[in-house]
């Protein structure tokens, strides 16, 4: 199984198996994607072919925010790490800039492409059939480098999904377009591309504060 990198969720559940679904539901701000990032960022150092898909931020600053993690594991110090910040304004000292440069050098070669992060530029998710097509052209890439297939799909996230009617009208945000994409997904963990093979599914999505704070309360058992 694929990990959780959650030793005690690991305990009562297992590691995350092949054909199932995973829900990383929190309220927007609460770490969702960068749990969901380290994640596919484990699973790919493990030698998981691992497919990312962001509807919200761009693949560059998503590797860009692995770099930074990567460097703060094998930092020796302090004065090694990287602000996220200092990128963003261009203001990296020139030591840390080589450190910067060395570390995505060094993390492209260790991910030895079981990694793809692809935002929407990248690829089309305006129908079933353009999700299919997207998910068979990463498996592709993926039996080219590695000689096996995708065997991980992040959704993040998911309630950003849309779908195209057969009129050409576009809906967004709605429920029952999104229970639709749960379930071809869930097919998709199940039976990957209608080849008889399993992947696991990671689903994020934003839940609203209050139903959040709700669902944290404890309770009786």
């Amino acid at each position: 199984g694929l990990s959780l990198l959650l030793p005690h969720v690991e305990e009562h559940t297992g590691k995350a198996s092949l054909g199932t679904t995973v829900s990383i539901l929190a309220a927007t701000g609460h770490g969702k994607s960068a749990y969901a990032l380290n994640l596919a960022y484990a699973n790919s150092m493990d030698g998981r072919n691992v497919l990312y898909l962001t509807f919200e931020d761009t693949a560059e600053k998503l590797f860009s925010r692995l770099v930074i993690n990567h460097n703060a594991i094998t930092a020796k110090d302090s004065s090694e790490l990287i602000n996220a910040k200092l990128i963003r304004d261009g203001k990296l000292s020139k030591n840390l800039e080589k450190r910067y440069n060395d570390k995505h050098n060094e993390l492209v070669s260790l991910l030895d492409n079981h990694l793809l992060i692809w935002d929407t530029e990248g690829f089309s998710y305006d129908t079933f059939l353009d999700m299919e097509n997207t998910l068979r052209m990463a498996d592709k890439i993926f039996k080219d480098k590695t000689g096996k297939g995708l065997e991980a799909l992040f959704i993040d996230h998911v309630s950003l999904l849309k779908y195209t009617s057969g009129s050409g009208k576009k809906y967004g945000y709605d429920g029952a377009v999104i229970n639709d994409w749960v379930l071809f997904l869930n097919n998709q963990a199940l039976n990957f591309l209608d080849d008889g093979r399993q992947i696991t599914v990671f689903l994020l999505s934003q839940v609203k504060r209050d139903a959040f704070s709700e669902a944290s309360k404890p309770r009786k058992k």
